[in-house]
């Protein structure tokens, strides 16, 4: 993934004083939504070796296809990013959620977003997209390592069977779908922005505690140790 430097270096403060603030946010946001506990269920299922050693289940002959591609509405992005900064006023004080509203008035942050990924092949208006890159970033700041455009794309190969699996996230609308892939984007540019910045100065504290942030996030959420995982020309394994 691109060590492009994004442009919203004000936003850099949000993880000096609070690594774990707005990096939370999704699972934060997320966390009653029967859909994303059992997506991170598929993901876990299908990523992990127990579970990938384990006979693949038949399928049913007739299996409504899951959308995971979305129309966008910018109703549903402006209430995105208003739950986003509320989120980070409340938990870094009002100057923070300031400046981040100011960072989204004067850009698209789905702009931004696509500006960093695209080197690896994604785009905005689908889901899986959205969590791939977000799983990919966290796992390269948990082992301080990069990825290239083949993984990259056997990731989000991995991310589309999961969610294709997914009842949960089989019986969300457009609009939700559309929020769950924007609200993995928002917290993508902060903690990106955030790492490439520690990067840059060579500050090996805040380096690990990014590091140790992003361990904690998806152990916690995910019963997953993304520094026991391997990312492969196939995929995590």
């Amino acid at each position: 993934m691109s060590s492009k430097r994004l442009c919203w270096a004000v936003i850099l403060f949000l993880g000096v004083p609070n690594s774990g603030m707005a990096q939370d946010y999704l699972f934060q946001n997320f966390a009653a939504s029967d859909a994303l506990g059992q997506m991170h269920q598929s993901m876990r299922d299908n990523m992990m070796p127990s579970a990938r050693e384990r006979p693949a289940p038949q399928r049913k002959s007739k299996q409504r296809a899951v959308s995971t591609t979305y129309r966008v509405s910018p109703a549903v992005s402006l209430r995105v990013q208003r739950q986003f900064t509320d989120f980070v006023e409340k938990t870094s004080g009002r100057q923070a959620g300031q400046q981040v509203r100011e960072i989204f008035r004067k850009r698209n942050p789905v702009a931004s977003w696509v500006s960093i990924v695209k080197a690896d092949g994604f785009r905005s208006g689908d889901v899986v997209d959205a969590v791939a890159a977000y799983l990919i970033l966290n796992w390269m700041m948990a082992n301080g390592s990069d990825n290239n455009q083949q993984q990259a794309s056997a990731v989000r190969q991995q991310i589309r069977q999961a969610l294709s699996n997914n009842p949960g996230f089989s019986r969300l609308g457009n609009d939700e779908r559309q929020a769950l892939a924007e609200t993995s984007m928002l917290n993508f540019l902060v903690q990106h922005a955030a790492y490439i910045d520690a990067l840059k100065r060579g500050d090996k504290v805040m380096i690990r505690r990014l590091s140790d942030a992003a361990v904690a996030r998806f152990q916690n959420q995910m019963n997953m140790n993304l520094r026991e995982v391997k990312i492969t020309a196939t995929g995590f394994r």
